[in-house]
């Protein structure tokens, strides 16, 4: 069973350990002082991973792949800002970090 289980994880040895998304639509701070025209998604952490199914259970998808996107983002950018961003530089950031999210079935996870 072990060597099933190596094997069903192989696909991670294949992840980039960072995204850059040149955003389509500049983010801008709160103040109008900061705008984002790209930023960095790195690689999640154990502990992003738990934040984020921790606020998937209180508050959905959406806003836990928000606070993913936020916790990941370089420069880090706050997530009431990344709730802006346009919804195709979101689907971007959200592709790239399902592919650390999805679990082979023989773990129960989703595909």
């Amino acid at each position: 069973m072990m060597a099933i289980v190596i094997n069903d994880l192989a696909f991670l040895d294949s992840l980039e350990s960072s995204f850059t998304l040149n955003l389509i639509k500049p983010l801008s701070s709160v103040d109008g002082k900061e705008t984002f025209n790209s930023l960095v998604i790195k690689e999640p952490c154990f502990s992003q991973i738990e934040q984020f199914y921790d606020e998937q259970s209180k508050n959905g998808n959406m806003s836990a792949m928000g606070l993913l996107i936020s916790l990941l983002s370089d420069p880090l950018i706050p997530q009431n800002i990344i709730k802006s961003m346009n919804y195709r530089d979101y689907r971007k950031a959200e592709k790239y970090l399902l592919d650390f999210l999805r679990y082979p079935p023989s773990f129960g996870g989703t595909q």
